[in-house]
């Protein structure tokens, strides 16, 4: 009965030291991590392709402003998304890279953190097509998603989100959800 007294005030304290996590914190927070992610595709102008989706891996880093507000630039590579014509590989599109800007609204409960972001930046990739040779182009994009964050420990969370990435002008038919597991810490 005694070691499970001391396993439930253990257990308890832990619980009870995650739900301090905002109120010990300071009023602005650096925080940096990585993450590992999943895009599904929804270019536009294919002409009949089919394109697979594709992994990829981001780092990031940022400022949380305040309680509820954080802002965060964040670096995005993926693997190719390869191109199909009657099961054949044609081509692919490889290196679509995002250097973006977000804001992140925040809503903390407890050890949870529920969040919606909205950013701009730049997205660039290089087309490969068999045939048409390569073709490297660059533009504006922005995105808008949402995630939640777990603290493991004060310094230490781990979150999933979901954002969908649209490029402009010369990357204008490049789009795509993109769903990224992220381990981060805070300073």
């Amino acid at each position: 009965m005694k070691k499970l007294v001391t396993v439930v005030a253990v257990l308890s304290a832990i619980a009870f030291r995650g739900s301090m996590v905002y109120a010990d914190a300071p009023a602005t927070r650096f925080y940096f991590g990585a993450g590992a992610s999943y895009s599904w595709e929804d270019f536009r102008n294919t002409d009949g392709l089919n394109v697979d989706n594709a992994g990829g891996v981001g780092f990031y880093g940022g400022c949380q402003l305040a309680r509820y507000l954080a802002l965060e630039a964040n670096y995005d590579w993926h693997a190719d998304f390869d191109l199909k014509y009657g099961g054949s590989k044609v081509g692919s599109i490889s290196d679509l890279q995002t250097l973006m800007v977000d804001a992140k609204g925040m809503y903390p409960i407890g050890r949870f953190v529920p969040y919606i972001q909205v950013g701009a930046g730049w997205m660039w990739a290089k087309a490969e097509v068999r045939h048409d040779g390569n073709n490297t182009s660059d533009d504006f994009a922005w995105n808008i998603g949402l995630g939640l964050e777990h603290y493991l420990t004060p310094n230490v969370s781990l979150s999933v989100d979901h954002k969908y990435v649209l490029g402009t002008g010369d990357v204008d038919d490049l789009r795509y959800h993109q769903t990224t597991l992220r381990l981060t810490y805070h300073l």
